[in-house]
């Protein structure tokens, strides 16, 4: 099966998820309200932006140890 996850950016900047009910993979969203969903996406945006920052601090550092 492949993956039926599929996250698209609305107009207005808002997004929308639509997954196969039956996929392995994303079947544990079924129970979850829209709200819980939302948490899960702006924690995940969170820790992705974080993780930028960090690799940003890290390539600048050894960029610096290698003058």
């Amino acid at each position: 099966m492949n993956d039926s996850l599929k996250i698209t950016q609305n107009e207005d900047g808002s997004f929308q998820m639509e997954w196969d009910k039956e996929d392995p993979n994303w079947g544990w969203l079924n129970n979850l309200t829209s709200k819980e969903i939302q948490v899960i996406m702006e924690q995940a945006k969170r820790e992705a932006d974080t993780d930028r920052e960090n690799m940003k601090r890290e390539i600048k550092n050894e960029l610096r140890r290698e003058r």
